[in-house]
């Protein structure tokens, strides 16, 4: 019995040290494109915005290498014609600082950082992409992405790239017809939709999702309306298993009112489809459904000092090592010397404006690959950022 107790003892406190040791990644991020499809005419403008959801994870920025599209029918518009070289993105205001935001033959590079110290959790726009219509054809806009890789498209917590999935987008580019007898040229319909949820996360069950859908373009008519709660695929045909389905209506925008429940933790795409004047377009959002967090263990009681006797004195804790005070203000931490490059013992915008030099380079020991994974991205910033001396 005594064996038996002592083994039960010993496996808790080990269970008790890794739950509070090891760390827990709360991020499943995603990156997605709005509208994720589309239909749009020769010589017309449009703009596509690129969205991010942490999924609760504290996030100290992003990189984009690359979002691609098809440059032989598609247009970019220059969003900041007052700096040098095409700005193929308009930022948003997420995250304040703006490392990369180039354009090559079709390739969209795009990195934006936190201010040393703060970090960005949620959901929301990062940037917009604006383009024209050159020729007729489909073209797809869509993220370089490889699960566990590092030099592609990240969304940086920790050191840690937590991107798990991306949405990305499909467009049919269409030529006006011309056919006309009374001197004008009619313009081919357009019609493109937007998709949003309500709540766009929470815990597990996550019930009575809305799914809310924005018709816009120059198509007019009856709408039909299909609304999934998980179907990720970028096509428009009429498939089983939505969960609303309205037709004939003439409201450009509709809610399909606790539409979605979520009774297991993970990240679902909901999509929207619509019809109108023989067009169909779809778009999709995606909704992020977290585990309950634990509950902390409660700490053991101290036992009640027995009746007459005197308490032990408390002896002094010795100084930790980790925590040596080697200038008047400042802690040394465990990576603090790899992330101070000049050695002036702060880590600061001196040490980050040597990162930005060596940002985007691939190579092997350059001494701002921080992780060591050969390219200097995100991630590097994201060690250095932990150590930033406040």
């Amino acid at each position: 019995m005594k064996k038996n107790s002592l083994k039960f003892l010993i496996i808790f406190f080990f269970s008790l040290i890794f739950y509070l040791l090891v760390p827990k990644l709360t991020g499943a991020a995603t990156l997605s494109v709005s509208p994720s499809g589309g239909t749009y005419a020769v010589d017309s403008i449009f703009s596509i915005d690129i969205l991010i959801d942490t999924a609760g994870a504290n996030s100290d920025g992003f990189d984009i290498n690359s979002l691609n599209y098809n440059p032989s029918l598609l247009e970019i518009q220059d969003a900041n014609t007052k700096k040098t070289g095409i700005q193929p993105v308009e930022p948003g205001t997420l995250f304040p600082s703006t490392i990369i935001n180039s354009v090559d033959n079709g390739r969209i590079i795009f990195s934006q950082i936190t201010t040393g110290g703060s970090h960005y959790t949620g959901i929301g726009k990062i940037g917009t992409v604006t383009f024209k219509v050159k020729s007729s054809g489909t073209t797809d806009f869509n993220f370089s992405f490889s699960s566990g890789s590092s030099t592609d498209c990240n969304v940086a917590s920790e050191g840690i790239d937590v991107l798990t999935l991306v949405t990305n987008g499909n467009y049919r580019l269409i030529v006006p017809s011309n056919e006309d007898n009374g001197g004008h040229t009619p313009t081919t319909p357009v019609l493109s939709v937007s998709i949003s949820p309500t709540p766009v996360s929470g815990n597990v069950p996550l019930l009575d999702v809305d799914l809310k859908a924005d018709v816009s373009g120059t198509a007019k008519g009856k709408i039909n309306y299909t609304f999934y709660c998980n179907r990720s695929d970028s096509g428009t045909d009429i498939a089983s298993g939505y969960c609303k389905k309205e037709d004939g209506t003439d409201l450009e925008s509709y809610t399909a009112f606790d539409c979605c429940n979520y009774t297991s933790a993970g990240t679902y795409t909901i999509k929207v489809i619509i019809e109108r004047e023989d067009l169909a377009v779809e778009d999709r959002k995606t909704v992020t459904v977290l585990e309950l967090p634990e509950p902390e263990p409660e700490p053991e009681p101290e036992p009640e000092p027995e009746a007459g006797s005197e308490p032990e004195p408390e002896s002094p804790e010795p100084e930790s090592l980790e925590s040596t005070t080697l200038f008047p203000d400042l802690t040394i931490k465990a990576d603090f010397k790899k992330v101070d490059i000049n050695k002036d013992g702060y880590v600061n915008s001196v040490d980050y404006s040597s990162l930005i030099v060596d940002w985007g380079k691939v190579s092997a020991g350059i001494e701002t690959d921080f992780n060591e994974d050969n390219i200097v991205n995100e991630l590097d910033w994201d060690l250095m950022n932990k150590e930033w001396t406040s």
